[in-house]
């Protein structure tokens, strides 16, 4: 596959994805995908409850985004603000950040532990 179709596979992904989380509840709904930690050890992982969070913010209940995942608004958050354009500086000095990945690394694993005591 070449560089160009990659790039219109993606695109169409990005456009669709969107539609089906909108249009099925990725709790009722068996096609979506299970989180294997949680299937096999019964504890959630950081990203567990992102799809019903993901579905929960495109019906605009934050409420429930927030219990679903706590740390999926942030991470979408800064995820977004990464994604900006080079002459936005707060994304050029993030991008280019020595500290980044070793934060979000660790509110990563302390969202993790904590999720799993509470």
């Amino acid at each position: 596959m070449n560089r160009r179709t990659i790039l219109i596979l993606i695109c169409v992904a990005a456009c669709i994805l969107p539609v089906v989380y909108a249009v099925f509840d990725p709790s009722s709904s068996a096609f979506f995908p299970r989180c294997p930690l949680k299937v096999l050890t019964g504890y959630d992982c950081p990203g567990c409850g992102s799809q019903r969070a993901f579905h929960a913010l495109l019906h605009g209940d934050i409420a429930a985004v927030v219990r679903y995942n706590a740390l999926f608004l942030p991470a979408v958050a800064l995820a977004a603000l990464l994604l900006m354009p080079d002459r936005f500086a707060p994304a050029r000095r993030l991008r280019s950040s020595v500290w980044l990945p070793w934060a979000v690394g660790g509110v990563t694993v302390a969202w993790w532990i904590g999720r799993n005591l509470i």
